[in-house]
């Protein structure tokens, strides 16, 4: 009889998470991410030289997220950055179904020094108003 242990990557460290305030659920990770359905869309955004550049972003719904963390009634969230900035949506922006929490862009995962990282991206919004390097995810009532 052979028994062997073999560690799941649960047992190990995230590959990324960011905090969670307002909410039972203090932390959201690749752990978290990866019970829920994938998604990808296509944004185009301006390059340099005025030319337009065409990215598919892969990520899940923020409305699925603030669900899975069992957020239902809510104001808006703010999204705070790991360098300060931060942006706050609406109830109307978090359920459109073209905003998402992107962990991927043209089917590479994005860094920042030695971590990977996760940005949230609406594409009915101006650029200025996606999220790049999330570290919070506050819920205002």
């Amino acid at each position: 009889l052979l028994l062997s242990a073999c560690k799941t990557e649960e047992e190990g460290l995230p590959r990324w998470y960011f905090g969670v305030e307002g909410a039972e659920t203090k932390v959201f990770s690749t752990f978290d991410y990866g019970k829920l359905k994938e998604t990808n869309i296509t944004v185009e955004r301006p390059g340099t030289d005025k030319v337009i550049v065409t990215e598919e972003m892969t990520g899940v719904h923020l409305k699925d997220v603030l669900e899975y963390l069992d957020i239902s009634e809510y104001s808006s969230i703010t999204l705070t950055s790991k360098d300060g900035s931060f942006v706050e949506y609406p109830h109307s922006i978090v359920e459109d179904p073209d905003t998402l929490l992107v962990f991927m862009v043209n089917g590479k995962t994005e860094w920042d020094e030695a971590t990977e990282i996760v940005q949230v991206v609406a594409k009915n919004l101006p650029e200025d108003m996606w999220l790049w390097n999330l570290a919070t995810l506050t819920v205002n009532p």
